[in-house]
């Protein structure tokens, strides 16, 4: 099965998103993102073996994590098939995800990916390039959940469960 930890942001953000979303996706023609739930990437999708063990794992390890909180830059950042919101990253935000890239490797049936620096991916495909001149609607991103992700049969990634930090 292949996996993937996210946070999701509170729903008052995922609404401004997501109407920034649709408007990329209505002027720009970048549609791709839509499989995926707004969200940031804690770690990305990975083939995994033993998934309710690497669950109860996760579960016992978000105990101990504290919630983070990561600013948002001030405008949108984008590439020529991507954009989304940039997050400044810091000491917290990269303890919390260096530990659970270290749970997530024990299970994993291949090398994960590089960590990416922190954003919220909104939309993918051409004609993103030149939609840098959009103000992010977030200042910040509080980290208090991770989602558990799951790739279904289309390619698109569904959250399975949510586990939220410091919480039983």
């Amino acid at each position: 099965m292949r996996l993937a930890l996210y946070t999701i942001p509170p729903k008052v953000d995922r609404e401004k998103l997501a109407l920034l979303r649709r408007q990329l996706i209505h002027k720009r023609g970048g549609g791709h993102a839509v499989q995926y739930p707004i969200h940031c990437t804690l770690v990305r999708g990975v083939e995994v073996k033993e998934v309710d063990a690497l669950l109860l794992e996760l579960r016992a390890l978000a105990l101990e994590l504290k919630p983070a909180d990561l600013k948002a830059t001030t405008s949108l950042i984008a590439g020529e098939y991507w954009a989304g919101v940039g997050l400044r990253s810091n000491a917290p935000f990269e303890r919390l995800r260096s530990r659970l890239r270290e749970v997530v490797e024990k299970y994993a049936l291949e090398p994960l990916s590089d960590a990416s620096p922190p954003h919220i991916s909104l939309a993918y495909g051409r004609g993103i390039l030149g939609v840098s001149k959009i103000v992010s609607p977030i200042k910040h991103l509080d980290i208090d959940t991770m989602s558990v992700a799951v790739e279904d049969d289309t390619g698109a990634f569904r959250v399975l469960k949510e586990i939220r930090f410091g919480e039983a």
